[in-house]
């Protein structure tokens, strides 16, 4: 399975980085929310205006970080395995018939639930702080770099109206349907940045804002990119520690 390699390719690369630098590594677990910002665009003499709606979404799993620069701790890569709901909701318009006095069109509201498997990579940069010369040291953390998603689940919910209109007569005619009127594409690549604050007793919070690179609509005239924000806090439990 693609996710089942992505993620033993992830642990190997941390673990050879780990061995051949002899650095320092850390694991912990994360947990947050998304506000769920998707973008929409349409093309084609069929299809018209589309709304959307932010929504809530959550997200949880484990992360590891790896030390690249020795005992200044300020460089090194941040790598994420995290489970991620969104959802949003979108309103567009399809002409289906446009012929003189008669005229037909469809009206969908669609609300979209997608689960996804996220894995991060982020290049961090910190900048430490200490509280006198033995004091604890606490660092704030520059993020940026690559993000894979895949979907593993979902769930629709779709209100279609269909209006007829003959000689200035209006026929309407709604249905609801648990089938999305197009289909997602199962994978999708984008870029992810933030900011995040560390305790030395292995305390963190942050906050991210994430956006794809590739549509994720598999429909010839309609384009959806995702966009989100992410605030998060996790908590160290694992710290590896090698000497040269």
């Amino acid at each position: 399975m693609k996710i089942l390699r992505v993620a033993s390719l992830t642990a190997s690369l941390l673990a050879a980085v780990s061995i051949y630098g002899q650095v320092t590594a850390k694991f912990g677990f994360t947990a947050g929310g998304n506000l769920n910002m998707p973008s929409y665009s349409m093309s084609g003499d069929s299809l018209s205006g589309s709304d959307k709606v932010s929504s809530l979404g959550g997200h949880g799993g484990f992360y590891s970080f790896v030390n690249l620069s020795g005992k200044s701790m300020a460089f090194g890569v941040q790598s994420e395995l995290l489970f991620s709901a969104r959802s949003h909701n979108t309103n567009s318009k399809e002409t289906i018939l446009a012929h003189q006095d008669i005229t037909y069109y469809r009206e969908s509201f669609a609300y979209q639930q997608m689960m996804y498997l996220d894995a991060p990579i982020h290049f961090r940069y910190n900048i430490n702080f200490q509280k006198g010369r033995y004091g604890d040291v606490n660092s704030l953390s520059i993020l940026a770099g690559p993000q894979a998603s895949f979907a593993v689940g979902k769930a629709y919910s779709v209100e279609h109206t269909y209006v007829t209109t003959v000689l200035d007569q209006e026929t309407i005619l709604r249905e609801t349907s648990d089938k999305a009127t197009f289909k997602y594409k199962p994978f999708e690549v984008g870029l992810s940045a933030g900011l995040q604050f560390e305790l030395q007793s292995g305390f963190r919070t942050g906050v991210r804002y994430y956006r794809s690179f590739m549509n994720l609509a598999d429909h010839e005239s309609l384009k959806i990119h995702n966009s989100m924000l992410l605030f998060y806090v996790g908590f160290n439990f694992a710290t590896l520690k090698k000497s040269r």
